[in-house]
């Protein structure tokens, strides 16, 4: 009876922690993990100019900016949207399927109601 206790403990333990870690890199990673490499490279820029006793608030917004708009720049060269959008018609089976007739089909399956 403890066994069997204790390793319900540790199943549902383990999976709050995997369900933890997914959460923050999911948080943290995102879609680009490139934006997150920038962001951890200017960090440790910052923190080493701050040592060497230089003012340097100015470049995390910096390399925010530039990664963000470098980013979206990518994503929309490559037509992420788009292809999103194709993957979801298929997956409707509805070949007719616009961005707008999409947007309701979700917000109806978020509401509860049938499509």
């Amino acid at each position: 009876m403890i066994v069997s206790w204790l390793k319900r403990a540790w199943t549902v333990s383990l999976r709050g922690l995997v369900a933890f870690g997914k959460f923050w890199y999911g948080f943290i990673i995102g879609d680009d993990w490139t934006v997150a490499a920038a962001v951890a490279i200017a960090l440790v820029v910052t923190w080493l100019l701050h040592i060497g006793g230089v003012a340097a608030w100015w470049l995390m917004p910096m390399v925010a900016v530039i990664a963000t708009g470098a980013s979206l720049r990518r994503t929309s060269r490559t037509g992420f949207g788009t292809r999103r959008a194709r993957f979801v018609q298929e997956e409707l089976g509805d070949p007719r399927l616009t961005a707008e007739l999409l947007g309701h089909h979700i917000w109806g399956q978020l509401r509860g109601t049938p499509k």
